[in-house]
């Protein structure tokens, strides 16, 4: 991926992608989803016809919303996700966009429909999508330097940022621990006796806009270290996205730390300040 062939494919949804329906979409193993889109063609290069576009989100957290109402996520039972993405069946995408120098993709639909990415692990493809002229492009974070590559390609692009900052009192906001529990859910013991639990959120932690860890289960090996960063520093902000709905958080520790988190299963609460009784719930379709 360069700045050229990101530009081209961006420009080639304006005039082939947007205004299509999607034609099937599906959910194969672990995280993988599958969106193709459009009628299908002849495709250069391919063996057989496919539909004009395919996306696939692999190995990055993804949600399903309406109208900022949770329906599905990649968190979710897998009962749960067959029968939720089927929303998106029929249709019409409006406008791709970015949510961050990871290129967290955000695709919206019509009546209100959205999908929104989150990276939160190093691993293999982010997302691939498959174009008419028979050329793809991927978000390809497998390590560092792929890391780097994709954030030196994003820093040219425009990325959406829909946070407000919470309205708390945050002087004594100073982190004295940060641990995982026995449940693998991150909490962050603060020095007023309170805590910030992360229940079933997913996460990122940043420094200076630099990816340091993710929330993955298979290898805690440099956790600690990285945790120790955050000991000892106040937390300067709480920001959120759509207070009262989809309670994505962003919380600004000292002048370069960063932790970010994304509602990725469903449950109400996703995040809580225990002690200020402050909860990030979300608000959720009806899936019966």
């Amino acid at each position: 991926m360069n700045r050229e062939s990101l530009t081209n494919m961006l420009e080639l949804m304006k005039e082939r992608l947007y205004g299509k329906g999607v034609a099937e979409i599906y959910n194969s193993i672990g995280f993988n989803l599958f969106l193709r889109i459009g009628k299908k063609i002849e495709i250069p290069f391919a063996l057989e016809e496919r539909e004009e576009w395919v996306i696939w989100i692999s190995n990055s957290a993804w949600r399903i919303t309406q109208d900022d109402q949770y329906i599905v996520a990649s968190g979710d039972d897998r009962n749960n996700i067959k029968t939720g993405i089927n929303c998106l069946l029929n249709q019409r995408i409006q406008e791709v966009s970015f949510t961050s120098n990871f290129l967290d993709l955000q695709i919206d639909f019509e009546c209100g429909y959205r999908l929104s990415t989150f990276f939160n692990w190093v691993t293999e493809n982010q997302w691939t999508i498959f174009m008419p002229t028979g050329e793809d492009l991927t978000a390809e974070l497998s390590n560092f330097e792929g890391i780097q590559a994709v954030q030196i390609v994003a820093k040219e692009f425009t990325t959406i940022q829909e946070y407000i900052s919470l309205d708390q009192n945050l002087e004594e906001f100073i982190i004295e621990d940060v641990y995982l529990n026995e449940r693998h859910q991150l909490q962050i013991v603060l020095k007023n006796n309170c805590t910030i639990d992360v229940f079933s959120a997913t996460w990122r932690m940043e420094s200076n806009g630099e990816f340091l860890l993710g929330y993955v289960l298979e290898d805690k090996s440099n956790f600690e270290s990285i945790f120790q960063q955050f000991i000892g520093k106040q937390i300067a902000q709480i920001s959120v996205r759509v207070p009262g709905s989809l309670m994505d958080a962003v919380f600004q520790v000292g002048t370069d730390l960063i932790l970010r988190t994304f509602a990725f299963t469903r449950s109400v609460v996703q995040w809580e300040l225990y002690k200020t009784m402050f909860r990030a719930n979300i608000g959720m379709c009806d899936l019966s």
